[in-house]
């Protein structure tokens, strides 16, 4: 759940399909700027030193992958993932590309 936002929403919030967050702990310093208040689900935590992001909480914003000064975090992106999510969600807003 989101603190920030109301259960009601945040409870209905998901992951972009196609969308992965990778974290290669061989460039992780361990230097908890991932885990200090960046997170807004507290998917990341440290253990033994490291990074850990709890898959099952990640909603894989970006805000991590932004703030790790030695690119530990990095998110990929299938190919069809941006019409993917737009076909998700066109039947719920218009959708307009420019």
């Amino acid at each position: 759940m989101n603190p920030e936002i109301p259960e009601s929403i945040s409870n209905d919030l998901t992951t972009m399909i196609g969308v992965e967050i990778h974290l290669d702990l061989e460039l992780c310093s361990g230097c908890r700027k991932c885990t200090e208040g960046i997170c807004f689900v507290n998917a990341i935590k440290l253990k033994d030193g490291k990074a850990e992001i709890r898959s099952e909480s990640c909603l894989i914003c970006g805000r991590c992958a932004e703030i790790c000064e030695n690119q530990a975090i990095t998110i990929l992106m299938a190919q069809d993932a941006v019409d993917r999510s737009i076909k998700r969600v066109e039947r719920l807003v218009d959708v307009e590309s420019k």
